[in-house]
């Protein structure tokens, strides 16, 4: 409890005490006292994994709850991830040589949301059906243009663009507004392959609902694409 404390300040500076105490101390101490069938407390639901390990995930699922970031497992393991290499936050480099441990964390904690965030796990599970969905139709798009030899035949979408896409908040979730992002991105990626235009993309995608006009997403589909070697 204490490691959770900690670390929750240390993310929320600009909080004051009150709020923490209200509003984060209290969500640790739900979660750690979940009534379970037969156990009197969720005290267990630490038990085997160090310290500060599970103290930085609890905290990063109570973080994001409390600012409406998106919870998803891949996230939050990244996050977790980064912030135990850059060893500056209170439970210090607790990830080095346990990522097994800490998947498990994760996934503890995250199935005991619909006990303590149960309207958070509604809109979860529906954002990630949309997700999915997302993932699929640019995927759909791709497998298109494959076809029609603008990209090559073994061309498959990285995960690390996929990841830096679900990241990117202002990329749409349904719509033509969705698919035009999809265009650029495609367009951008296929510039390694072929000089293909924008009204080519334009042509072979129109009947899957694809845009006229889609440049205007080009600069945020760059700092998208940077992910693929390594950039932020």
């Amino acid at each position: 409890m204490e490691y959770a404390r900690k670390q929750i300040t240390h993310l929320t500076p600009e909080w004051d005490s009150s709020k923490r105490k209200n509003e984060a101390d209290f969500l640790v101490k739900k979660i750690l006292n979940l009534p379970r069938p037969g156990i009197q407390s969720n005290a267990r639901l630490s038990q085997g994994y160090s310290a500060p390990l599970f103290a930085a995930v609890l905290a990063e699922f109570v973080y994001r709850h409390l600012t409406n970031q998106t919870i998803s497992t891949q996230l939050i393991r990244k996050a977790l991830i980064a912030q135990s290499i850059v060893n500056n936050t209170p439970c210090g480099n607790f990830a080095e040589g346990n990522e097994v441990s800490l998947k498990s964390a994760i996934r503890k904690v995250y199935r005991t949301l619909s006990k303590w965030a149960p309207q958070r796990t509604e809109l979860m599970k529906r954002k990630e059906r949309l997700l999915l969905a997302r993932k699929e139709s640019l995927e759909d798009m791709s497998k298109l243009l494959i076809s029609k030899d603008i990209l090559p035949k073994n061309f498959a979408i990285p995960e690390n663009v996929l990841a830096a896409i679900d990241e990117y908040s202002e990329y749409p979730l349904v719509g033509r507004a969705m698919l035009s992002y999809h265009q650029e991105v495609l367009y951008q990626m296929a510039q390694e392959h072929s000089k293909v235009s924008r009204r080519e993309i334009y042509n072979i995608t129109e009947g899957m609902g694809g845009v006229e006009k889609f440049a205007n997403h080009a600069q945020a589909v760059q700092q998208i694409l940077q992910y693929r070697s390594g950039g932020n």
